[in-house]
């Protein structure tokens, strides 16, 4: 299982979309798969210097290995601004997975996820939604309210109740830090689906 750079050669064509509110790690997810990509090591205090929030939507294109399948993935990433959300609803047809992010600090970033994922389904029930928990290993500070923590065991329940994969992804680990593991798993869900 492993991401590579876009070529001509593969066997599935599928899109991904990247959803939720601001401040919930979706830029650095992507900026990640570039950098990874380019063959480039991914450095949190560069990308820092350089971080432009998403205006509107951003796109790249990868492949992944899995099995004896390449996919061709169309990532979409759309502003977390409010008035960019029919965006989300639009660009979701006809995709392979929706991915839910939300600041494990941030209960409003939660709740914004699950009403995606709400709305989301009743269009799209044969996409595969993930619930990405971000932001988890970033100091508490006191901006943070207790109140504001979601706690995994609730993130855990909702994820269950509705058949999502649940995943954490590190702001500061380099790239080993579960990307490539929560692709394997989107896609082999993928494959076990289209066998039925």
């Amino acid at each position: 299982m492993e991401i590579l750079k876009p070529n001509f050669s593969y066997d599935i064509l599928t899109k991904i979309i990247v959803a939720g509110t601001t401040n919930v790690g979706k830029t650095f997810f992507m900026k990640r798969i570039q950098y990874y990509c380019e063959g480039e090591a991914f450095n949190i205090q560069n990308l820092d210097q350089s971080y432009i929030p998403t205006i509107g939507r951003d796109f790249t294109l990868f492949n992944y290995k899995i099995k004896d399948k390449i996919f061709k993935v169309q990532l979409w990433d759309v502003s977390g601004q409010e008035r960019w959300e029919d965006t989300v609803y639009y660009l979701a047809r006809g995709a392979g997975a929706i991915l839910l992010f939300y600041n494990s600090f941030d209960r409003k970033s939660f709740l914004k996820a699950i009403e995606f994922y709400t709305n989301l389904y009743k269009s799209y029930p044969k996409s595969i939604y993930v619930l990405i928990k971000s932001k988890y290993d970033l100091p508490f500070n006191a901006e943070n309210n207790n109140d504001d923590i979601v706690r995994d065991e609730e993130a855990l329940e909702f994820a269950n109740k509705n058949d999502i994969i649940f995943a954490n992804l590190s702001s500061f680990e380099k790239y080993e830090n579960g990307i490539n593991e929560l692709f394997g798993k989107i896609f082999l869900k993928y494959l076990e689906l289209s066998k039925n």
